[in-house]
């Protein structure tokens, strides 16, 4: 594209391709907007020149990475960019190895910034890099100034415990344990990692959090449903709907946008999971279901969004939903889908497991032995005998109804108007596999 005059709004609507592209920005030369798949980013490229005055030589062209436009604002972005580009005119490769950049001496802000650039070489996501800075902005942001090799096992031990005081124990162990990953960073690549002290935050005792385990139990199915379903947001109820069958995590449910749709093939593809590889989950019919409740939302409330399930921020820009105050696990119904869905279509276990996700890599059992109780009401639930007719979901007497048993299992499908379909498909999975079914 053209150099322009880049502002927030022209920044905001460039679109997201399969291929990069770049826009240069007229007012600082050598900066521009990179767009991917997924994301926006701030660079720099400018020519590197070495040697004396009069014997000048161009020793590269140097492209450095600011960050992304969710962590800088365009004036920042611009302030870093003439900062980096003084660098160049200097000599100095913005890209050069951490330890040449004398890691003894970094500040704790310094530490920081390189820590996140070790992130984003190492691919983490995005939302990894933000909550870093946040967790320094929020925490940590009187120790910027300070150099590393300063902060004493004293400081660290004060500041968790001032932390786990006035914000919680949780925040405090996190905090803490960002500031150890990017010092033991420091240490890496330092030149003389003597003459850094080690980690302070080896003196530090974590608090002892456990895990909250927000489990959803068959028996919480009808209060659940009857509060999602008398939310005012209408796309909120399809949204926690399509958490419920699908099991996708808050920060993947919410990100999805409708160009990872692909109805008639009847998956969606996610270009990057949380473990960092792409993930294509297939759509049973209830799942696609609020699927299609959410496109025709969409197109009403907010015409020509990119994202699946869209809302406003307070200055009116249409932005994918947020996660803030949300838990950071999905509740999930505890089930032992294989066993007890292999018993309902009459067929081995592994072949449940095949025809229900499509996948044959193993069997995940982990919720049936730390939940045993709720394994066995779920399997008297799903093995019950059903009358064929429409899947009720309006009252408690139906609550436990087979077709909400899809908690977590991509496309365990087992809906009461088509049994018999189920029964064929377990018994021809059967005998393409040779195995025989579990009476």
């Amino acid at each position: 594209m053209q150099p322009t005059k880049l502002t927030e709004a022209f920044i905001r609507d460039l679109p997201y391709k399969a291929s990069d592209y770049q826009v240069r920005d007229t007012i600082i030369k050598g900066l521009m907007i990179s767009v991917n798949k997924q994301s926006k980013s701030y660079k720099v490229q400018r020519d590197l020149w070495v040697g004396e005055r009069g014997r000048r030589r161009k020793a590269k062209t140097v492209r450095h990475t600011l960050g992304t436009t969710a962590e800088l604002s365009l004036d920042d972005a611009r302030t870093r960019a003439m900062q980096v580009i003084a660098q160049i005119k200097l000599g100095i490769d913005p890209n050069a190895p951490a330890a040449l950049s004398g890691a003894e001496t970094w500040t704790v802000e310094q530490m920081f910034e390189e820590y996140a650039d070790d992130l984003r070489a190492r691919e983490c996501a995005d939302r990894t890099v933000s909550e870093l800075y946040a967790q320094v902005r929020r925490y940590l942001d009187d120790w910027k100034p300070i150099p590393i090799s300063e902060i004493t096992r004293t400081m660290a031990r004060e500041r968790h415990r001032h932390i786990s005081t006035h914000h919680g124990k949780t925040v405090a162990n996190s905090a803490l344990r960002v500031f150890k990953a990017a010092y033991n960073m420091a240490l890496r690549v330092a030149d003389d990692p003597d003459s850094l002290p080690g980690n302070p935050v080896q003196a530090v005792t974590f608090n002892r959090v456990r895990s909250s385990n927000r489990v959803l139990m068959p028996d919480d199915l009808p209060d659940w449903w009857a509060r999602v379903h008398v939310l005012p947001n209408p796309l909120r109820r399809v949204m926690h709907t399509l958490g419920l069958f699908s099991g996708l995590r808050p920060g993947t449910l919410v990100s999805l946008r409708r160009d990872w749709l692909h109805l008639d093939d009847h998956a969606i593809s996610i270009p990057r999971m949380k473990s960092g590889e792409p993930f294509d989950p297939p759509l049973s019919d209830h799942m696609a279901s609020p699927v299609r409740e959410a496109l025709e939302l969409g197109d009403t409330l907010f015409p020509c969004s990119e994202w699946l399930f869209p809302t406003r921020n307070k200055q009116g820009v249409v932005k994918a939903t947020a996660l803030d105050g949300w838990p950071s696990r999905t509740p999930m119904l505890s089930s032992s889908k294989n066993s007890a869905g292999s018993h309902f279509l009459f067929c081995h276990p592994l072949v449940a497991r095949g025809t229900f996700s499509r996948c044959f890599s193993g069997t995940h059992c982990h919720e049936r032995r730390r939940y045993p109780a709720a394994a066995s009401r779920t399997d008297s639930a799903i093995t019950r005998p059903v009358t064929p007719g429409p899947a009720p979901r309006d009252t408690a007497a139906n609550s436990l109804h087979p077709a909400f048993f899809n908690v977590g299992m991509n496309v365990l499908d087992l809906v009461a108007d088509a049994p018999a379909n189920l029964v064929e498909r377990g018994a021809q999975a059967n005998a393409s596999h040779g195995l025989q079914p579990l009476h």
